[in-house]
């Protein structure tokens, strides 16, 4: 699993939910989360923040057919913006997005959500 994720504290809950059952890479600034992406198919999942260009990264997700979710404290109308601004239907991003703070319960739903929707 790749998370990209700017602030320390989500960094470590997101290992405290998923580590057990990941083995996990995390860094903290999309430029760099990109270029893992574009460098090695070893990911099987992603877990982006929104800012500053989650949408990247889920354009990209979509395009390998690599399961993700964009975790994030800014609403959806943002993201909805630029999802339009980019041609990109922001129906099919929605389904991936999860606003902070979420539920343990939400967030592992939506991880196996996505799993589930790129298996098909």
């Amino acid at each position: 699993m790749l998370v990209i994720e700017d602030e320390d504290g989500v960094q470590k809950y997101l290992r405290r939910v998923f580590g057990q059952e990941y083995s996990m890479t995390v860094v903290s600034n999309m430029d760099e989360g990109l270029s893992l992406l574009n460098a090695a198919n070893t990911f099987d999942f992603v877990i982006t923040d929104g800012m500053p260009n989650g949408i990247d990264v889920a354009v990209r997700c979509r395009k390998d057919r690599r399961p993700f979710i964009i975790h994030s404290g800014t609403n959806w109308e943002y993201f909805h913006a630029q999802c339009v601004d980019r041609d990109i239907n922001p129906e099919e991003i929605l389904p991936f997005f999860v606003q902070n703070p979420a539920t343990l319960v939400e967030l592992r739903a939506r991880v196996q959500a996505a799993i589930d929707a790129v298996r098909r």
